[in-house]
């Protein structure tokens, strides 16, 4: 009975998720992205003012936008669940929850905008087909408006 025990504890820090490379922090993190997400496939592409690196699953896509300074300035999601957002907003999860956690619920399909003073989250989307993205306004690159993400 205890190594039934102890293997189970073991498993939950086996499959315990790892950290996203979070809004505002360093590209290096996208690695890890990968293994988190049992990612089939990672692409990275460059536009003039900033890479998108694209991890695809079987359920989702995050993609997660870098500037030239190599910080994550916006992430966005599509899948069939909602992602971890206090691991994809990182230190900017708090603001967000607090402002989501004290906007009226209502029932409807209506996508959701919240806006603070550091981040902007649009999510929508309804049971098995989830979509958004975060940004941090203060770090997007001169020149890039929030449409420019795609």
């Amino acid at each position: 009975m205890r190594g039934l025990c102890l293997i189970l504890i073991l498993s939950q820090f086996a499959t315990a998720p790892l950290a996203f490379a979070a809004l505002g922090e360093r590209e290096s993190q996208i690695a890890t992205d990968q293994v988190r997400l049992r990612a089939n496939k990672v692409q990275r592409t460059t536009q003039a003012r900033f890479s998108v690196h694209e991890i695809t699953s079987d359920s989702n896509t995050v993609k997660e936008f870098v500037g030239a300074d190599g910080v994550v300035f916006a992430v966005s999601w599509r899948g069939t669940f909602r992602p971890d957002f206090e691991s994809l907003f990182g230190s900017y999860y708090e603001d967000y929850h607090a402002r989501d956690a004290s906007r009226p619920r209502m029932i409807s399909r209506h996508p959701v905008s919240i806006t603070t003073d550091q981040i902007v989250v649009q999510k929508g989307g309804h049971m098995r087909d989830v979509h958004g993205i975060a940004y941090i306004p203060s770090k997007l690159p001169p020149g890039v408006q929030p449409e420019d993400l795609q």
